[in-house]
């Protein structure tokens, strides 16, 4: 009957693995010999935003920190000596991170060192800590960045004051030397410097010696947040520091431009910070390559956006970021970049060019049709195989039009409009008035309109093919310019058509078709040109994007209030080219090329109650896809994978 018990405490915590901590950054050491300064920190968060700053001072004499709570301090009345001080960081969901720095003031007697009547103390810094991988055991230290007010440093001396004992430092006198024979753990060395008038000054450094277990990890590389200048501003610092190795030490950095204006110099371009100076209007894309003692490499990219004067200026580091979650619900039958329609309970993959690890560009007749009820998947094939297919739906019917074939040696396009009814599961085929590529597509009332596009890739179009439903006649008409890549959104009874490009230029204006008085009208577009994207919630139109082949992307949205024709000017979180728009419940969702910038992995999103912008991140990479969102859940298809693959793989897409 005897019995004996134990308790046990569980404490259950918020899940923070989808919070990414924020990372403070309390800037660089400092030396003054004013009883006064001030310090400028800065936080950053990769999944949401800095709300408190808080300086602390954790060593030295009694001061006054006025504004402590803000980002940037005023420190008063210091005296000689030093000085450490801490910045907090939170994020909006309680993360915190610190960072510490030093600042030296010179005067009659230090902390930490010894100084004579008159004379300023040198400061000692003993470089950055390390860390190796055996079978590496030396490292090199230096104290090079040690300095002296009077640059009068006449002696050097290095000592380990902690770690194993199997230790050989080569010259402990020279201000710089190497370390031999180390082994598993962490070592301290001091540097203590001297000056001519006997001051001295003291730094610690520390080497961390792990044992390789036969797999190296790369190198993480951090290039920064993306940063936005306006002219007459036109230079700024990119800064690696952030970068770092989880098993050894970064030997290495590279910067390199991989797109944007030509005109830029890059200086210290293999230092972990590089300063660019005589940048241009644009947006330039840099690309921080990092490899680690063990030869592996990471990159980042960063962007830096060049505004001119009196330009409305977006921050995207500014922004919060979501992390949107990809959820395949299928495979196409044929890898490719499709395109996409919907109607009724059906969405259907038609079409697409194919690549193929570099190889020729290919077509496919390939039609993937997915039930939204049943969760299940047929196919069928167009009536001709081709790529650049535009898609557009009315009623139970969806509208595959024109579309091309386009190798080193040909371009062909063609005027088939493959017609998909949903409720019958039937297909027909109409035809264009002339075969042409790349067609924007809208619906107002009973009409259908295709209008622009190219008949071979480099001339554009003035022709509009408009179908009524209602009479299933077909009509003609033209628009004011010739081009590819337009915009088009239906407001009410109009239709807008905006926009577009051939390699001839860029174009601004938008054709205008009023349903109700049968009659077009002209407006145009206040600072985007070229190809952009078109879509309206409301009385709104949103335009975004921009040029791509005759100039750079653009990074704009114009937001057009069509019941006074009143405009504002937004920022995508930068530049895209041949942009999709698509409307998910009250969000706008803008996808696209990076623009030389690879950053296909991310999606701006802009809430049309709240006018608040937000960055969506996805897991992973994917170029081109075919995109559309249907009862406000969004579907990505097909695309490029990578290494000029094209992809299979059918998405359902939430935030």
């Amino acid at each position: 009957g005897a019995v004996k018990y134990d308790d046990i405490k569980v404490n259950v915590l918020a899940s923070t693995t989808s919070n990414i901590a924020p990372i403070a950054n309390a800037g660089t050491d400092k030396s003054t010999s004013s009883s006064s300064i001030k310090l400028y920190g800065s936080g950053t968060d990769k999944d949401g935003q800095i709300v408190s700053y808080k300086w602390v001072k954790t060593s030295g004499a009694a001061v006054s920190l006025a504004n402590a709570t803000t980002s940037a301090v005023t420190i008063n009345g210091m005296v000689s000596g030093k000085y450490f001080f801490r910045l907090w960081v939170t994020d909006d969901k309680g993360a915190t991170d610190y960072d510490d720095m030093l600042v030296t003031v010179s005067g009659t007697s230090t902390s930490g060192g010894t100084t004579t009547t008159g004379n300023l103390a040198p400061i000692a810094n003993a470089g950055p800590d390390q860390v190796i991988v055996l079978p590496v055991n030396s490292v090199d230290l230096d104290g090079s960045v040690s300095s002296d007010p009077e640059n009068n440093i006449t002696g050097y001396l290095w000592t380990k004051i902690s770690g194993p004992l199997s230790v050989n430092i080569a010259n402990a006198n020279s201000v710089q030397t190497q370390v031999n024979n180390l082994i598993e753990g962490v070592y301290q060395f001091e540097l203590k410097i001297t000056d001519d008038g006997g001051a001295t000054d003291r730094d610690t450094v520390q080497i961390t010696v792990r044992t390789g277990n036969g797999t190296n990890q790369p190198p993480l590389a951090n290039a920064g947040s993306d940063q936005v200048l306006v002219l007459p501003a036109n230079s700024c610092l990119l800064n690696g520091t952030d970068s770092h190795d989880p098993d050894g030490s970064i030997v290495s950095y590279q910067w390199t431009k991989t797109g944007g204006p030509g005109t830029f110099t890059l200086l210290n371009a293999n230092a972990s910070v590089a300063q660019l100076t005589n940048l241009g209007l644009g947006n330039y894309f840099f690309e921080l390559k990092v490899t680690d003692n063990a030869g592996a490499t990471g990159t980042d990219m960063v962007q830096v956006i060049v505004y001119a004067t009196g330009t409305v200026i977006c921050n995207p580091a500014a922004r919060t970021q979501i992390n949107a979650v990809l959820t395949q619900i299928g495979t196409l039958s044929v890898p490719r970049i499709p395109a996409v329609g919907a109607a009724g309970n059906k969405v259907v993959f038609a079409g697409g060019f194919r690549n193929n690890n570099s190889a020729s560009l290919s077509v496919t007749s390939a039609v993937d049709i997915y039930d939204l009820t049943t969760k299940s998947w047929s196919t069928a094939q167009l009536s001709q195989a081709r790529g650049a297919i535009a898609a557009v739906s009315l009623g139970n019917k969806i509208f595959f039009a024109g579309g091309s074939y386009l190798s080193s040696t040909v371009d062909l396009a063609y005027d088939n409009i493959d017609i998909y009814d949903a409720s019958t599961n039937t297909w027909t085929v109409a035809h264009l008035s002339t075969p042409r590529a790349e067609i924007a597509t809208a619906v107002v009332g009973s009409k259908i309109f295709f209008a622009g596009g190219t008949p071979n890739w480099w001339q554009g179009s003035s022709r509009v093919d408009i179908y009524d439903n209602a009479t299933n006649q077909w009509s003609i008409a033209e628009l004011s310019e010739e081009k590819m890549y337009i915009g088009a959104a239906t407001v009410g009874e109009k239709v807008y058509f905006a926009g577009g490009e051939t390699l001839g230029g860029a174009y601004s204006l938008i054709d205008i078709y009023d349903n109700a008085t049968n009659s077009w009208s002209r407006s145009s577009l206040r600072e985007l040109t070229g190809a952009i994207s078109g879509v309206s919630v409301g009385t709104y139109i949103y335009w975004a994007g921009g040029s791509w082949v005759t100039n750079p992307p653009v990074g704009k949205v114009e937001i057009w209030n069509t019941v006074n024709n009143a405009v504002s000017i937004e920022c995508l979180s930068f530049a895209r080219s041949f942009p999709t728009a698509i409307v998910r419940n009250n969000q706008v969702a803008f996808f696209g090329w990076g623009s030389w910038s690879g950053l296909t992995n991310r999606f701006d999103i802009y809430n049309t109650q709240t006018k608040e912008w937000s960055i969506g991140l996805i897991s992973q990479a994917i170029e081109q896809p075919a995109i559309i969102s249907v009862n406000n859940t969004v579907y990505m298809g097909g695309g490029s994978s990578g290494s000029d693959n094209s992809s299979d793989k059918v998405y359902s897409l939430s935030w």
